[in-house]
């Protein structure tokens, strides 16, 4: 603990640092654009149908990994 801090005060202190911290998090993730992709054209690309959101990771694999 830190010599002539209070609780308060130290509650303070962590909050503080997890907001820089949700901050920092936030700033990088501005920078992302989320979307489809574009071929060369400028048109979207579509998702193979092979590709699923399952946990399941062999699933998720290309139809040529597949064991």
């Amino acid at each position: 603990m830190i010599v002539g801090a209070t609780s308060q005060n130290l509650r303070w202190q962590v909050h503080g640092r997890l907001t820089q911290f949700g901050l920092a998090i936030a700033s990088v993730l501005a920078t992302f654009t989320l979307g489809k992709a574009k071929d060369e054209q400028g048109n979207e690309v579509d998702i193979p149908e092979w590709f699923t959101d399952t946990p399941n990771r062999t699933n998720a694999l290309h139809p040529a990994i597949r064991m």
